[in-house]
C-alpha cells in the first residue's frame, strides 16, 4: 500500500492511500523530480486567495468553525487549525510503513483556508495520479530489464536476478543489452 501524507508541523492536512499490489514490489522508485513539481503545485494551492471551499450546500470552513465552537462550549480542548499560521510543511510517501521519499518545504503567505478547499483535494488527486503513472512506468522498465536478463543469462536462477543489487543489475543489463542488440550504450539505442 502506498500512502501520501501532507503535514503542517505535526498536523496531517491530507492523506491519500492507494494500492501497490498491481506493481512489482522490487521496483526502484525515483520520484525526486515528481516531488519537486508536486511541492510547487501544493505551494500554489496553499497560498491561493480564491479558493473553492463549497460543495453542494456545505461551506467547509463554516462547518469546521461550528464544530470548534460546539466542542469549546462543551469545555473540551480543541486545537483550532485555522489559527495555525506555521509555514513549515512536509510531504512524505510511504510504501507499507516505509518512507520512500520525504521533503520539507516552506510556504510564504500561507492561506489557512486552503486546508478546506476542493483545490487542495484536486491537486492531491493529480499528484497521486502522477505517482501512479510514474510507478507503473518504472515498473514496466523493471519488467523489461528482468526479461532481458532472464533471456540472456539462461543458466542463472530467476530469483537471483530479482535479488541483484541495483548497480550489479544495471551492469549486467547493459552488458546483455549490448550483446543482444549490438550497441555500446543501451540508453542511446533507438
Amino acid at each position: 500500500m502506498y500512502k501520501l501524507v501532507l503535514r503542517q508541523e505535526e498536523d496531517v492536512i491530507m492523506e491519500r492511500i492507494f494500492d501497490s499490489d498491481v506493481y512489482s514490489s522490487k521496483t526502484k522508485l525515483n520520484l525526486k523530480k515528481l516531488f519537486n513539481q508536486s511541492i510547487q503545485e501544493l505551494t500554489e494551492v496553499l497560498t491561493e486567495k480564491k479558493l473553492d471551499v463549497n460543495y453542494q450546500k456545505y461551506d467547509f470552513i463554516s462547518e469546521y468553525k461550528k464544530r470548534v465552537d460546539y466542542y469549546t462550549k462543551k469545555n473540551k480542548e480543541v486545537k483550532n487549525i485555522l489559527k495555525n499560521k506555521s509555514t513549515q510543511f512536509n510531504i512524505t510517501m510511504y510504501y507499507d510503513d516505509n518512507i520512500v521519499i520525504s521533503r520539507d518545504f516552506k510556504v510564504r503567505e500561507y492561506n489557512t483556508a486552503s486546508r478546506f478547499s476542493l483545490n487542495l483535494y484536486e491537486v492531491s488527486s493529480s499528484i497521486v495520479e502522477s505517482i501512479k503513472y510514474e510507478v507503473k512506468l518504472q515498473d514496466s522498465y523493471y519488467q523489461i530489464e528482468d526479461s532481458v536478463l532472464r533471456n540472456f543469462y539462461k543458466n542463472v536462477n530467476p530469483g537471483v536476478i530479482k535479488e541483484m543489487g541495483s548497480s550489479e543489475r544495471e551492469s549486467k543489463f547493459n552488458f546483455a543489452y549490448s550483446k543482444i542488440f549490438s550497441v555500446s550504450d543501451p540508453k542511446t539505442h533507438e
